[in-house]
């Protein structure tokens, strides 16, 4: 009796490793099939960028919401998030469940203000976003966009909780710019004005609030007790421009553009200069640093090395090299600045190109249909754009070396539209309704 347990026992055994080999060959096979069709189907992309690209499945849409995208005094953001995203309106702060599209929470208005005016282009990893808010002292119709929108708030966005509020002196003259407010790992960055006046400067912790200081000018051989004259923010940078008084230096007045970090405000590099009139009237990016000089038609876009070189800068003015860069639509990948710009015969069109950042060449351009747009950058690496295509929305994807472009896939009738996206999901934001009750309707495509 035993030995026939054995032989059973021993039989099984054998049954059950071969079950295993079998699946794992399954498997195996499934996957190389699996990848070979993956590449094939990538080669055929690449090889015919002007492919139609493939319908997107909805999984949801969620309730309208009152609102619209564009028009005097509104804001509009799309967060995606793990479990929640988050949009950002003229009328509120929602959060919307990722798996259905149910609104999980609204969030909590910072006591003395009325509605949101401003907020982060995105959260930081662990899910804080920024909102600036409107005062009842500064109406919409109020002369300064920067004095009505001073109240700033930090959500954290996966449970919609207020962590913390703060309402920030505004500027003397903030002029008629939006404010601009930026959320890194550890701080929250906020320009009040145009001018990146030192008054409309702060910075806090990101989830304390805990107001953090202005960072110091240099002194390490340059100056004892320099002055800071217009400071600005873009991504992970803090860029300050200070001035060295003749009484200090002894000699003629010297400026200073300092880089820092936003999250540390610890220094990075600075650029010293001779010329008395060295400034910069605008930042377009943090890493590397591009700044703008002075205004049209004169404007140059210069760029800085990361010991804080001036490497190249190039004349963006209305009779420029450069004309019609719009700052609002541009991004960096790698070594490549990839910027929309209007179209020099003036005709309607998009046109978008990419610059080598380190010898300021273009090296390449592409001119697309009116209405698209430049969306950022997905997770790897590439510059992401949608156009129109009749009443469908068009996803593409540019290599940012070459400008080959990819269809990701299309969505509609959606227009105008604002898309947002994560690895999972692209997330559209259009308007419905009528002119008199404007509607927001989120949808969410499976990618």
């Amino acid at each position: 009796m035993a030995q026939g347990e054995d032989r059973i026992g021993l039989l099984a055994t054998v049954g059950v490793l071969l079950l295993a080999l079998l699946t794992v060959c399954v498997v195996w096979f499934t996957r190389a099939d699996a990848a070979l069709e993956t590449e094939a189907t990538t080669e055929e992309l690449t090889a015919s960028p002007s492919a139609t690209a493939p319908p997107l499945a909805e999984v949801w849409q969620a309730p309208d919401a009152a609102g619209r995208l564009s028009g005097e005094d509104t804001v509009t953001r799309l967060w995606p998030g793990d479990s929640v995203v988050t949009r950002v309106s003229a009328a509120d702060v929602t959060g919307y469940g990722t798996l259905d599209g149910q609104p999980v929470w609204q969030a909590e208005v910072p006591e003395g203000a009325e509605t949101p005016c401003a907020a982060s282009q995105s959260t930081n990893s662990a899910g804080l976003g920024a909102v600036l808010y409107r005062l009842p002292a500064h109406p919409p119709a109020a002369d300064s966009a920067a004095a009505a929108c001073s109240m700033l708030a930090v959500y954290d966005t996966e449970s919609g909780a207020l962590l913390w509020s703060d309402e920030l002196p505004a500027p003397a003259n903030p002029g008629d710019g939006v404010p601009v407010v930026t959320v890194g790992e550890r701080a929250v960055t906020v320009n009040l004005d145009e001018a990146g006046s030192v008054a409309g400067f702060h910075r806090f912790e990101a989830e304390t609030g805990e107001a953090l200081p202005l960072p110091e000018p240099p002194t390490d051989g340059w100056c004892a007790a320099a002055e800071p004259l217009a400071v600005r923010h873009a991504g992970s940078r803090i860029v300050m421009l200070s001035e060295c008084p003749a009484e200090q230096s002894g000699e003629a007045a010297s400026r200073a553009l300092s880089v820092y970090g936003a999250d540390t405000g610890a220094l990075e590099w600075t650029h010293l200069s001779d010329d008395p009139d060295f400034g910069f009237t605008g930042i377009l990016a943090g890493n590397p640093v591009l700044i703008f000089q002075g205004e049209d038609p004169d404007r140059q876009l210069v760029a800085f090395s990361e010991t804080g070189e001036e490497l190249w800068r190039r004349s963006v003015g209305a009779a420029g090299e450069l004309p019609g860069l719009l700052p609002e639509e541009s991004a960096v990948v790698g070594d490549v600045l990839v910027s929309r710009y209007e179209p020099e015969d003036g005709t309607a069109g998009y046109a978008v190109a990419g610059y080598d950042l380190s010898t300021r060449e273009r090296v390449w351009a592409r001119d697309l249909p009116e209405g698209s747009r430049l969306l950022g950058v997905d997770v790897a690496g590439a510059p992401l754009l949608s156009r129109q295509d009749g009443d469908r929305l068009e996803l593409l994807r540019l290599d940012p070396t070459t400008g080959a472009e990819t269809p990701v896939g299309s969505v509609g009738p959606l227009i105008p539209s604002l898309v947002a996206f994560d690895d999972h999901q692209l997330y559209v934001l259009n308007e419905s309704g009528t002119a008199d009750s404007p509607l927001l309707r989120l949808h969410a495509f499976a990618r």
